[in-house]
């Protein structure tokens, strides 16, 4: 069974993006390497940009849908918290590649790839605050404070193991441990 033509393009794309950088590689080439023609490129995404985001969405990136099965389960807000951390970081260790050159893009200043962060960071943020918000775990400027804090972290602490190389998931979890216990004392409140 031969793999669709947009899929194909799609993990060409990633192909050339890691090799070239976004501003090296060409719709062109792409298409190319894929075995397509630019118009099929085209066809398929509009340009760059559109193809960069589609790569986002194939992994879940962009367009998270609320799933609060895991809320329902527990009332107690450490676990909730830690959940968040752990979510975010599986999703984010799935995509490390993407990721990589993603941020290696954006700090190089390359304005297509920082909207799509951009763009991320909105719908995270958004996310973040509505799963705090419908938990309990806090309101208005509360919740918005959590939900940039737990960003943060959740970045930080990702990066961190990109650049030494593993995920670790025991380390991980005492990470998100402590991320909850920090997060949720009560001067927060």
């Amino acid at each position: 069974m031969s793999v669709p033509t947009r899929q194909r393009l799609l993990e060409t794309a990633l192909e050339v993006f890691a090799e070239q950088g976004t501003d090296g590689g060409s719709m062109r080439e792409i298409a190319r390497r894929a075995g397509v023609n630019v118009a099929t490129a085209y066809h398929h995404f509009g340009s760059k940009r559109e193809m960069f985001l589609a790569i986002f969405k194939e992994l879940g990136f962009l367009d998270m849908p609320y799933d609060a099965s895991w809320v329902q389960e527990s009332t107690d807000p450490h676990v909730i918290v830690e959940s968040l951390c752990m979510g975010a970081w599986t999703l984010m260790s799935s995509g490390a590649d993407v990721l990589r050159l993603a941020l290696t893009e954006a700090m190089k200043g390359d304005a297509e790839v920082r909207s799509v962060f951009d763009e991320w960071r909105v719908q995270g943020d958004r996310y973040l605050e509505e799963v705090l918000v419908r938990s309990g775990l806090g309101s208005g400027p509360v919740a918005t404070r959590r939900a940039w804090v737990l960003r943060s972290v959740i970045w930080a602490t990702f990066i961190s193991q990109l650049i030494e190389g593993r995920f670790d998931a025991v380390e991980l979890q005492a990470r998100a441990r402590d991320t909850a216990a920090t997060l949720l004392e009560s001067r927060w409140a």
